[in-house]
């Protein structure tokens, strides 16, 4: 009896891997903007931009995306290395960023790091995605 053949979604392969890297560039745009940009932003009404809720939540739904996609990346197809990069990211906007003056070069810099550690993470594992064949146990 043949094999019963994989459930397909209907959306292009690594589509999670692009949502990821999506939501955390948005996340790094709308951090550095308000790091760089707060006296704009209450200049302009926006200053509801910059609430510590709205940041929380949008390092929490990267985070989350993150966890789902590379960790299925890394536990079914054994693609790892990119949960490196990941948790780096993870560590520079949620321990090292709060930890710092708020508006300094310093704070900035843990943005960038930690954006550019959570999307590069997507984008090596929607690289070797793409260079791999699919893995037998994969759905």
């Amino acid at each position: 009896m043949p094999a019963p053949s994989p459930v397909r979604s209907g959306l292009p392969e690594g589509w999670d891997d692009l949502v990821g890297m999506l939501l955390s560039s948005l996340c790094a745009v709308h951090c550095a903007a308000t790091v760089l940009f707060v006296s704009t932003l209450t200049t302009l009404g926006l200053a509801g931009v910059a609430d510590p809720r709205v940041e929380r939540t949008m390092l929490l739904a990267a985070m989350a995306v993150g966890g789902v996609v590379l960790g299925h990346g890394a536990v079914v197809h054994r693609r790892r290395w990119p949960v490196v990069p990941f948790l780096l990211g993870v560590l520079a906007l949620a321990v090292v960023r709060p930890r710092l003056p708020e508006g300094s070069p310093w704070e900035l810099g843990a943005v960038v790091v930690g954006a550019l550690g959570i999307v590069g993470a997507h984008a090596m594992s929607y690289r070797s995605r793409r260079r791999c064949a699919p893995h037998p146990e994969a759905p």
